[in-house]
């Protein structure tokens, strides 16, 4: 009996490693898709026309050919 139980022992500790490495496994390359997407998303950054301030370019007001951080900015360039 000592050695079929020291058997199921080696198996079920065998088990239990082999489970857990596929499960870290996995969590790591879940973790390297997550970094990977961010770095595909980096977005382009202009300077607001009146004050200098950098934003996202989709996020810029467009007019004339220059871009700004808000309408107000927008308006008061126009204005001068």
């Amino acid at each position: 009996m000592g050695l079929v139980r020291l058997v199921v022992i080696l198996i079920i500790a065998w088990l239990i490693y082999s489970t857990t490495r596929r499960w870290l496994a996995s969590l790591d390359q879940k973790w390297d898709q997550k970094k990977s997407g961010r770095s595909e998303k980096i977005e382009t950054m202009v300077s607001c026309a009146y004050c200098g301030l950098h934003v996202p370019q989709n996020e810029a007001l467009q007019a004339q050919g220059k871009y700004y951080c808000s309408s107000e900015h927008q308006k008061r360039a126009e204005s001068s």
